[in-house]
């Protein structure tokens, strides 16, 4: 309903934002790719697994986006010690740089997107938003 539409109309917004800073784009960085960049930033060193848990992304579908992300040099992946089984994901400085850029981009996109509601407005929906996450994800 409008939800979706409103999910595709924010991506839109970001999309074409990216390709204002060509930087962004050219890497082809997805959602998944940003989360799994922005939890390693704040649990490191943290598993694939547990990266893949939190995103709720398959385990095979996160090692493509970590593969993404070590290519570009923007976390490092090594074997857990006591583990083999397990990869421990750390941010690099390159990473670091990159999310607080595209943390820059999403402030723009959002300041924009929103920009049609009051302030008021605004908290309310996103007190009703978080409602609705905290009732599907507790």
């Amino acid at each position: 309903m409008y939800l979706g539409r409103l999910a595709l109309a924010y991506r839109s917004a970001m999309r074409a934002r990216f390709e204002e800073h060509g930087e962004l784009s050219d890497w082809g960085l997805r959602p998944p790719s940003i989360g799994a960049l922005r939890i390693v930033a704040r649990s490191a060193p943290v598993s694939q697994r547990e990266v893949s848990e939190r995103l709720g992304v398959h385990p095979s579908e996160i090692v493509k986006v970590v593969d993404q992300l070590e290519s570009y040099g923007f976390v490092s992946r090594v074997r857990a010690e006591g583990d083999r089984r397990r990869y421990d994901l750390t941010i690099t400085p390159k990473g670091r740089k990159v999310l607080q850029r595209f943390s820059e981009v999403s402030r723009e996109v959002d300041e924009e997107f929103y920009g049609a509601l009051t302030v008021r407005e605004q908290q309310q929906l996103e007190k009703l938003l978080a409602k609705l996450v905290d009732h599907h994800f507790a």
